[in-house]
């Protein structure tokens, strides 16, 4: 039988980190793309920088085996979300459930920290690959799906 993950170590991931919060973003549009954009207050500014650093700290104790044969080798900020990487033995019997199901269920064990994501207006991406071969499967909550 093959193991879903649903990203329970990912939500421990999550609150482990201590998420910082902020607040007051400015949305604005592109005038050449006609893309919102998030312009951050000067505090989200100085708050993401925190966080920046957190994912920092967290990326010297890297890699983390988080259990269910997934090990966490990278967390960062990246391109508007929260990216964690991780990678799993080749030949794992598991299978990536990117549901709408189990997006909801993500969201719902990040717990209050998803608040402090949508306050930064990130999202999450998790990407799984599995080692020695080319297979990548990304699950991505968009920060307006959050």
């Amino acid at each position: 039988m093959k193991k879903t993950i649903r990203l329970v170590a990912v939500a421990m991931f999550c609150a482990a980190t201590a998420l910082t919060s902020c607040g007051d973003s400015k949305k604005q549009c592109d005038a050449q793309g006609g893309e919102a954009q998030t312009e951050l207050s000067t505090s989200q500014k100085i708050k993401l920088r925190a966080f920046e650093k957190e994912m920092e700290r967290v990326n010297k104790q890297l890699p983390m085996d988080m259990g269910q044969g997934l090990t966490l080798v990278k967390a960062e900020i990246k391109d508007g979300f929260m990216t964690n990487t991780y990678t799993y033995k080749k030949g794992t019997d598991i299978t990536i459930d990117n549901t709408e199901e189990s997006k909801k269920a993500i969201k719902g064990a990040v717990g209050e920290s998803i608040n402090r994501l949508k306050e930064l207006n990130l999202g999450v991406k998790y990407i799984y690959k599995e080692e020695g071969s080319n297979i990548e499967n990304v699950i991505t909550i968009s920060p307006d799906e959050m």
